[in-house]
């Protein structure tokens, strides 16, 4: 496919996102009203569900183009769609925490079991140990993504850096993957609804689906090229959640109960302005694509280490920087 077929099907979809957005938004402030809780930012009840445009626009057109790439599409369609399903499910009534887990649990390993066979990452060691590995990381990025959709554009301006790179295969470094390209420019299209003041939210829907799609993506990617350039991408909101998790677990606070405890909320209710957090949250991701791409150009093992190293070093100033200052609104 060339790279002009590939900017009209991303213009496609940033299009349909963001009609669909405002098409469906009667729909979501009737039946998905969000009221403020202990975890948002928001002070009005805002509408939730808008995850719905993102996966129609991406994952119609990619059926659409019937271009499927290196991933395994019908595996990938199902669990993507039975994962948004079970979303809006919990945006409408919420399940109890255990269920939620267990049914993420089965679609990830149901998509980790569907993988072609020869994708290993870690041959030396037994399968089974690896692919529980890959299921344990596969659960903890999917919620994590979850977590990380807490302020308006959140989502938008952290997994749409990581999409578009591997959408793109890094400008011609890697195999490109249609899918993440369709992925980012949806996202793009829902920030025309979502950006400060939002209009509607993502919502479990959009979070889950999509945290269970750049996994796929990361895992690919992975075999592709290197275990560390899939782990510089979402390096941001692995680290913030990880952290944010940590500090929990260390005041033996209730890991089920909802809070505002990341470093992106602690800025925000500091002070400093949603576009701003955001702005800077994006400008970091696109870093960390730049210091992937490096890995993958340099591919030699002192290279990856040492983007690894700027990457991490980078995102955690940061995060503390989030964590303990604030600018005035």
């Amino acid at each position: 496919m060339t790279a002009l077929a590939l900017a009209a099907y991303g213009c496609a979809a940033f299009v349909l996102s963001a009609l669909l957005g405002f098409l469906l938004l009667p729909l979501f402030r009737r039946y998905a009203l969000q009221r403020p809780n202990a975890r948002s930012s928001h002070r009005e009840p805002t509408p939730q569900g808008g995850g719905i445009a993102i996966l129609i626009a991406a994952l119609g057109l990619w059926i659409a183009i019937d271009f499927a790439g290196t991933l395994p599409q019908r595996a990938v369609l199902a669990t993507a769609i039975l994962m948004g399903l079970m979303g809006a499910w919990d945006d409408l009534r919420p399940l109890p925490w255990g269920l939620r887990f267990g049914i993420q649990a089965t679609l990830i390993a149901a998509l980790l079991w569907a993988m072609p066979a020869d994708w290993r990452l870690l041959p030396a060691l037994p399968y089974f140990f690896e692919f529980a590995v890959a299921l344990l990381l596969g659960l903890w990025f999917v919620n994590l993504v979850n977590f990380m959709d807490g302020i308006d554009g959140m989502l938008v301006m952290g997994l749409s850096p990581l999409f578009l790179a591997i959408g793109t295969g890094f400008f011609g470094l890697t195999i490109a993957e249609p899918l993440g390209l369709l992925l980012g420019c949806a996202l793009a299209g829902f920030l025309v609804l979502n950006r400060p003041k939002a209009l509607v939210f993502a919502g479990d829907v959009g979070a889950l689906a999509l945290g269970l799609l750049a996994a796929a993506l990361l895992y690919r990617l992975a075999h592709d090229t290197s275990l560390i350039v899939a782990l510089i991408l979402p390096l941001y909101f692995a680290l913030d959640a990880s952290t944010t998790l940590l500090m929990r677990l260390l005041r033996r606070a209730d890991l089920t109960q909802a809070h505002r405890e990341h470093a992106y909320q602690r800025a925000f209710d500091r002070g400093m302005p949603v576009w701003r957090i955001i702005t800077v949250v994006f400008v970091l991701n696109t870093a960390l694509v730049a210091l992937a791409a490096w890995s993958i150009w340099l591919p030699q093992h002192g290279f990856y280490a040492l983007g690894l190293a700027i990457a991490l070093t980078s995102t955690l100033i940061l995060i503390l920087r989030f964590g303990r200052r604030g600018a005035a609104r």
